[in-house]
């Protein structure tokens, strides 16, 4: 996959995860990093891991747009 015409390749990363245990105070750090109605909707989740994944992969998707400007 390439960029704009003479811009350098972009580099994909393909993560994946299927257990994966994040501290609870990590946990709680990350959550309020996210919007209000994020955290409230996440919060609820039964599902540990999944709500975990999904962290992991909001923190990787943010910090990739911020590199890229």
């Amino acid at each position: 996959m390439h960029g704009p015409q003479g811009s350098a390749p972009t580099p994909i990363l393909v993560l994946i995860v299927s257990d994966l245990a994040v501290a609870p105070e990590l946990e709680a750090r990350w959550l309020r990093d996210l919007p209000a109605g994020r955290q409230a909707e996440m919060a609820r989740w039964p599902d540990r891991s999944a709500r975990h994944r999904s962290l992991l992969g909001t923190r990787l998707l943010r910090e990739a747009l911020r590199r890229i400007g």
